[in-house]
């Protein structure tokens, strides 16, 4: 009898520690997938990565990986205050962020060398192109651009700061010099890289019988970029492989004699198809990993009045009504060990709500202030 008692209270009492425990899980913030059912899954992280499904890994059993169809998904909150909107368009799944974050594009560096590679046996070809850094990254800013998800700062300003830094390339972009450029250019992220191969192999196989010759001509097209992203607040590199493309195309010729020859003929714009894939496959991959990183603001000037003027406005995705939190900044806090930076203490001061546009093209908006004191330039605005 007392024995029984005994195990019945141990069975509570683990009953009551695993209570405990998922209540801690779910107290912090999440990502949330919403089903089209409305029912919600909460989530430790998400991983979308293809067309079809979403991996993601479940608050409650943060050990485990699961996947969902996207057709099942209406829309994913981030816990950094973006959504995700799963509608279906005729060119895929469109992706929409509440609010766009700061991001600077340096150009890549090109790391292809020029050379040529001859094998009379076996009549293969292979050439590097020339130097297509600048293109890819124009490239790059343009489908960012397109996506509606991010204010690209345009390409003379960074050009203007790096030069004054005296920064050379994108590789000189250490943890350091990461949160100094984003201080200095207002970004939240820093995308760099370099393009390391941009090349077309060529091989051909011939063979020749008694009247008959045939020959066989393929063409592979291989891109590959080297992609870093930055969070420039802190200078974590959230981010940091290759995006590879390759593409190929077949050509063939045969004659018989006294008979008509036949040729068919190769593809000639595989490497721009491969140039446009691994294109394609970075900006997937920014959009990934930004999500890490959390929407913020600043304010640009404080009035008499009680209002404030902050950045960004309606090309940020800000709109009249939306309230937000200001925090003053503090210290940068560096890292004894490593020297690096581990981001800014930051102090709550008050609130505010957005009223309206401030000057053209929705670059900044006014806002009144809602609670608190001791607003100046440069405090930093976040999600409520």
């Amino acid at each position: 009898m007392f024995e029984s008692i005994i195990i019945k209270m141990k069975k509570n009492l683990i009953i009551l520690i695993v209570s405990i425990a998922c209540s801690l899980f779910t107290a912090k913030a999440q990502d949330i997938i919403i089903k089209k059912t409305g029912d919600e899954i909460k989530c430790k992280e998400i991983f979308d990565d293809n067309e079809i499904t979403i991996n993601y890994i479940p608050l409650n059993h943060p050990n485990g990986t699961k996947t969902i169809n996207k057709s099942e998904v209406a829309t994913i909150k981030y816990e950094n205050g973006s959504i995700m909107d799963m509608a279906k368009t005729e060119t895929g799944y469109k992706s929409v962020l509440v609010l766009k974050k700061r991001m600077a594009v340096l150009e890549f560096k090109n790391k292809v060398g020029a050379q040529s590679v001859s094998n009379g046996k076996s009549g293969m070809r292979f050439r590097e192109t020339q130097d297509q850094s600048a293109s890819l990254t124009d490239m790059l800013t343009t489908d960012l651009q397109k996506s509606g998800r991010y204010i690209i700062l345009e390409r003379d300003r960074i050009n203007a700061v790096l030069k004054e830094q005296d920064f050379q390339s994108s590789e000189s972009v250490d943890h350091q010099s990461a949160v100094k450029i984003g201080n200095l250019l207002g970004v939240q992220i820093i995308i760099t890289g370099s393009i390391t191969e941009c090349s077309l192999k060529e091989e051909t196989s011939e063979s020749n019988l008694p009247n008959y010759k045939f020959s066989n001509t393929k063409m592979t097209a291989r891109v590959v970029v080297d992609l870093r992203i930055v969070d420039a607040e802190t200078g974590e590199i959230l981010y940091a492989e290759s995006a590879v493309s390759e593409k190929s195309s077949t050509s063939s010729s045969s004659s018989m004699q006294y008979m008509a020859s036949g040729t068919s003929s190769a593809d000639n714009s595989i490497l721009d198809k491969a140039k446009r894939d691994a294109i394609q496959k970075c900006v997937d991959l920014i959009g990934k990993y930004s999500a890490k990183v959390p929407w913020n603001g600043h304010i640009t000037a404080v009035n008499d009045d009680n209002t404030i003027v902050m950045t960004p406005g309606s090309s940020g995705g800000i709109k009249p009504g939306m309230k937000f939190i200001v925090y003053s900044k503090g210290e940068n806090l560096i890292d004894k060990e490593t020297g690096e930076s581990l981001g800014f203490k930051t102090t709550k001061i008050g609130s505010i709500e957005v009223e309206s546009d401030f000057g053209d093209k929705g670059k900044a908006c006014n806002a009144k202030i809602i609670s608190g004191q001791g607003f100046k330039q440069g405090d930093i605005i976040k999600l409520e």
